[in-house]
């Protein structure tokens, strides 16, 4: 029976066909914890059948098969273990859906008895939630000094031999042995293409199927529209098209989809979008001396003070706007552009208002209103400029805290044509010294 990859995946897959290694290691179920496969006689293949999964591979998936390629490769960026072949159907790397290793630790007997009566009671929509090699060294009580010896035995195997049997990083054994929840456990261990959102997990087919509540509510808390064009790099190109309709559900779909204002190319040197600068639609509600007292007031602020939030915002806070008055007006331009071409009169999104007279605090703003292209950390906001030159203290503090390198790939997308800094930030990230750019 030819071994097949469901995108809920049987006991019998993850004991045989996910621990298939290149050079056809031959291994035997049944042998003793010899990590020395080669005098075996059992090949363990993507073809082989065996005997004792038949009460396992009852009717757990959804029907839907597709053929395993043993076509794999990995990321070379350090601590991330990407496969390629149909990566975005899965949580988790190849190594943390195998739990062979634990056949080493186990008899096969507890294994398929922890599957039975536990791995395959859980409803379908739990079942791949943690890794499966997580599941089992809970289920089988097996703990970290076992674990860490058989590991270390199979890595100087595969070092000595050149074979790919699965093995576990410091990391990864660190996350599934520590005292860790498990919501830090699917957050530390899940694919780069697979995306976490309020303790669930969730790959790119199932973001393009969420309801558009959940949907919103992901885009509307931040960090789906980087993932979405940060993961590019882990697919193939066979595999973009799925990619890109992601990218084109959170356009569509977003709340800043009203206008593309927020995706302008270039004009790295900005926190944000150029209508929030722009105090035009001001002077039909506040005279031109008012709003210049306004400008007076933080004329002696700081340039990056005073360019930390929207000069809209702060004029409107200043000048005591209230936001009937706001709507208004821009309603009015609204309609003068629609009936004039071309449009020449600033205008606001629902979202842009909202976040100037709803009640936030500052951050939020901040967060909500930047550019795309913008950086925010830790209640400040960057540009890429600003970033090339923090000192390394707060630079190596914010690659520490994560989401530097994603935005970094994610702002070369919107930089059309100004991508020196672009790439100076780029280097700096990966450690490369840039003081003669």
């Amino acid at each position: 029976m030819k071994r097949c990859l469901c995108l809920l995946m049987t006991l019998a897959l993850l004991l045989c066909a996910l621990c298939s290694c290149s050079g056809n290691i031959e291994v035997d179920p049944t042998s003793s914890n010899d990590p020395d496969p080669q005098s075996k006689e059992t090949d363990i293949s993507y073809e082989s059948e065996n005997p004792n999964s038949s009460d396992l591979s009852d009717d757990t998936s959804s029907g839907e098969t597709a053929d395993i390629s043993e076509e794999s490769t990995t990321s070379d960026e350090p601590g991330i273990d990407v496969v390629i072949y149909d990566d975005l159907e899965r949580y988790y790397s190849d190594s943390l859906n195998d739990i062979y290793l634990l056949s080493k630790i186990r008899t096969w007997d507890e294994i398929y008895a922890w599957g039975d009566n536990v791995y395959l009671k859980q409803p379908l929509s739990e079942i791949s939630q943690l890794p499966p090699i997580y599941q089992a060294i809970k289920g089988l009580n097996v703990n970290r000094d076992e674990f860490t010896r058989v590991n270390a035995e199979w890595i100087a195997f595969n070092e000595e031999h050149g074979t790919e049997q699965s093995t576990y990083t410091d990391e990864q054994i660190e996350y599934m042995f520590g005292d860790y929840d498990e919501n830090e456990i699917k957050q530390k261990l899940k694919q780069v293409t697979t995306y976490y959102y309020e303790g669930r997990l969730y790959t790119v087919y199932e973001l393009m199927k969420v309801d558009a509540d959940l949907f919103n509510e992901m885009i509307e808390s931040g960090g789906l529209e980087e993932f979405a064009v940060s993961i590019e790099k882990y697919v193939r190109e066979y595999d973009l098209g799925d990619v890109r309709r992601l990218q084109k559900r959170i356009r569509d779909e977003g709340a800043n989809s009203e206008v593309e204002d927020y995706l302008w190319r270039g004009e790295l040197d900005r926190h944000y979008p150029d209508n929030l600068w722009n105090l035009i639609l001001l002077a039909e509600l506040r005279t031109w001396d008012e709003i210049n007292a306004w400008s007076d007031s933080i004329s002696d602020v700081p340039y990056e003070e005073k360019e930390q939030l929207p000069y809209m915002y702060q004029a409107v806070k200043w000048l005591n706007i209230s936001r009937e008055d706001f709507v208004r007006v821009n309603e009015e331009h609204k309609k003068f552009n629609a009936e004039h071409s071309p449009a020449v009169k600033e205008v606001y999104t629902d979202e842009q208002i909202e976040y100037m007279f709803g009640d936030y605090d500052e951050n939020e703003i901040k967060q909500k209103l930047k550019k795309i292209t913008t950086y925010y950390y830790n209640g400040r906001v960057y540009t890429v400029y600003e970033l090339v030159f923090v000192d390394d203290a707060l630079f190596n503090e914010m690659i520490e805290k994560g989401g530097l390198e994603d935005y970094s790939v994610l702002v070369e997308k919107y930089a059309d044509g100004d991508l020196h800094y672009v790439y100076m930030l780029q280097k700096r990230i990966r450690g490369e010294d840039i003081t003669d750019e």
